[in-house]
């Protein structure tokens, strides 16, 4: 079970679909965790059952002091990740991921519409800082979709994965924004991108939510004339009805599909 450590709700960016969207207005308040207050709120949600926990903000590498203290006190505990939008680097940073290995999920648009709809990002530079971090620990990259950039899915697939060579692609939808009409373009570029995927890729590259709801199917091998048998550990399935839930599990079992025509012909 993953939970969240909310740690601040300052950021460096303005992104315009943000859920704290009062960053501009004289109503905001800005909230920086305590050190005691976050290492009290992380025992708290490893007492009840957390196995992992994401540590976001706001931009939670505004907070370095903040992530170490965390994961100095608990990464034997739980394992972390961190939620960035990938604008802060520096020594400090480098040397948390270095030591802790907590995996990062680095918060983008497509590679088409960023500079609109995120104020004040660099992709160039978010792209760099997260190739340094991939010597490090494991990065995700994880593209946020709205109904202004479903038509972008594929560009985004071949910009992260094909030509910037990250191994784990992430859609995350911005639910607030959708109707059934968009969950309806979600589906549809879902489909595209799984479509466009080659046998290679499929073996080789991790896209998120899809792939953890799409199992592989059990196989056996023969290993010096014995029978052994491979099956691939997956998360359980996912109860969710809510329309990214249903959304999550069609895309799944056509990524399942999928996998296995090409597995099988090879294609």
């Amino acid at each position: 079970m993953r939970h969240s450590l909310h740690i601040t709700n300052r950021c460096n960016l303005r992104c315009f679909y943000c859920y704290e969207d009062d960053k501009d207005t004289s109503s905001f308040i800005p909230y920086v965790a305590t050190v005691p207050e976050a290492l009290q709120r992380a025992e708290n949600m490893i007492v009840h059952g957390a196995h992992s926990i994401e540590i976001i903000g706001g931009e939670p590498l505004l907070y370095p002091d903040i992530v170490q203290k965390v994961l100095e006190t608990f990464s034997t505990r739980c394992s972390f990740c961190i939620t960035t939008n990938g604008m802060i680097n520096n020594e400090q940073i480098e040397h948390i991921l270095m030591r802790f290995s907590p995996t990062v999920h680095v918060s983008v648009d497509d590679p088409v519409t960023t500079h609109r709809f995120r104020r004040g990002s660099d992709l160039n530079r978010i792209l760099q800082h997260a190739h340094t971090w991939s010597m490090l620990t494991d990065v995700t990259i994880h593209n946020v979709l709205h109904p202004h950039n479903f038509q972008h899915m594929q560009e985004s697939f071949v910009f992260y994965v094909r030509h910037h060579g990250f191994k784990t692609l992430g859609f995350g939808v911005v639910e607030e924004w959708m109707s059934p009409f968009y969950w309806k373009k979600y589906i549809e570029g879902g489909k595209e991108v799984i479509d466009m995927m080659t046998e290679k890729e499929m073996r080789s590259v991790h896209i998120s939510p899809w792939a953890e709801y799409a199992p592989f199917d059990k196989e056996i091998i023969y290993s010096h004339g014995g029978k052994v048998e491979l099956e691939e550990i997956f998360h359980p399935v996912d109860t969710d009805d809510s329309p990214y839930g249903l959304s999550k599990r069609e895309l799944a079992g056509y990524y399942k599909e999928r996998r296995n025509a090409l597995l099988h012909t090879g294609g």
